[in-house]
Order: C-alpha cells, then sequence, then structure tokens
C-alpha cells in the first residue's frame, strides 16, 4: 500500500498528474473514492477526514478533494443514499425522503424503550438505578446493559447511589457535536 504523506511518497503513476492541484486520472480517483465510499459503508460511527486519510495511509488535503469529488457523485446521481457532514465528521445515510420505505424493513438497533431511556439520561443529566427502576420497571436492567454495551452511557458512583450519564462516545455515535443538542425540554420549544 502506497503512502502519500510526503511527495516522495506519491506512486509514479499519480505523481505524474498534479495531485496538489486536485488533478487526478479517471481511474486514480475512482479507486480513491471507492476506498473512502467503503470506508464510510462499513464505519457504524461516524469518521473525521484525520481518521478516513489516516485508514488510508493518504494526505488530510488529498483525501479532502476526494471526499468533495464522492459526495458530488452522490448528489450528481441523485441516490437514495448521501454522504452527510455532522460537525466534523461524515457518514453515508439514507436520505430523509426514503426512510418511509426502508423503515419497515431495517433492522432496529435501539427500541422506543432504549431511545426513552437515553433522551431521559440525557436531558435529565443523569438517571440512578432507582430513577431507572420508577420509569422502566423489570426492563432496566437489560436497558442498562445495552446501552453500556454502547457505550452510550456510564456509571458513577455519587455517595451511595449509582448515577448514569450519558458518554462521550454518545455523541460520536451519533455523529452530532454537545453544542448542538439541547439540554433540557425547554431548549426544544424556542
Amino acid at each position: 500500500m502506497f503512502r502519500y504523506g510526503r511527495s516522495s511518497e506519491i506512486p509514479f503513476a499519480a505523481a505524474k498528474y498534479n495531485i496538489e492541484a486536485g488533478k487526478f486520472p479517471c481511474s486514480y480517483i475512482m479507486c480513491e473514492m471507492c476506498k473512502i465510499e467503503g470506508i464510510l459503508f462499513g464505519s457504524s460511527t461516524p469518521l473525521t477526514l484525520r481518521e478516513i486519510a489516516s485508514l488510508l495511509h493518504m494526505d488530510t488535503n488529498q483525501c479532502s478533494r476526494v471526499l468533495k469529488s464522492l459526495m458530488k457523485v452522490y448528489k450528481d446521481r441523485e441516490s437514495a443514499l448521501e454522504i452527510r457532514k455532522a460537525g466534523n465528521r461524515y457518514r453515508i445515510e439514507l436520505k430523509p425522503e426514503y426512510v418511509q420505505y426502508v423503515y419497515p424493513v431495517a433492522e432496529k438497533e435501539f427500541s422506543q424503550t432504549d431511545l426513552k431511556a437515553l433522551g431521559m439520561i440525557f436531558t435529565s443529566g443523569g438517571l440512578s438505578r432507582t430513577e431507572m427502576r420508577e420509569n422502566f420497571g423489570d426492563r432496566y436492567p437489560r436497558i442498562i446493559e445495552k446501552l453500556k454495551e454502547k457505550k452510550l452511557i456510564i456509571a458513577r458512583k455519587v455517595g451511595r447511589a449509582e448515577v448514569f450519564r450519558i458518554s462521550s462516545n454518545f455523541f460520536r455515535y451519533f455523529g452530532v457535536r454537545p453544542d448542538e443538542m439541547p439540554r433540557n425540554p425547554e431548549d426544544r420549544k424556542q
């Protein structure tokens, strides 16, 4: 595999094209676009440009140009899929207008109860084990286990109580930044 970090590492075939000016041979850019497309498709979480470039051993500026080309290809071919940028991360997603067709056959990663618990933990700043039991009854241990397994919540001791809070992985997993999300229900009404 070639590394593109320094000009001396650019393979001869690619070096005869002015990569820094964004000029690529069709087969070269298609190959690189396919690699990025595969990485975005295979990733369960959104990725930064730096992460994508690192996986391909590619310069971030070059990766940015190839990624923009790929995003244009998706837009031009009017696909049901799009490459979406959320904050500084990218992912392949289904366009909102096609969700209604895919929803009945798509595998549900989280149940409505899981999402409700996650939302309550997020908006309240944390829920104790007792509060989880009060809100979700006998289902709460399964909910906690699943959300911890996905590394979306963490447990901390506060006095004698165990309190569940959103982990930093929550934001990465859902492809949002903390400042993009309201912390309490009143913020949503504005």
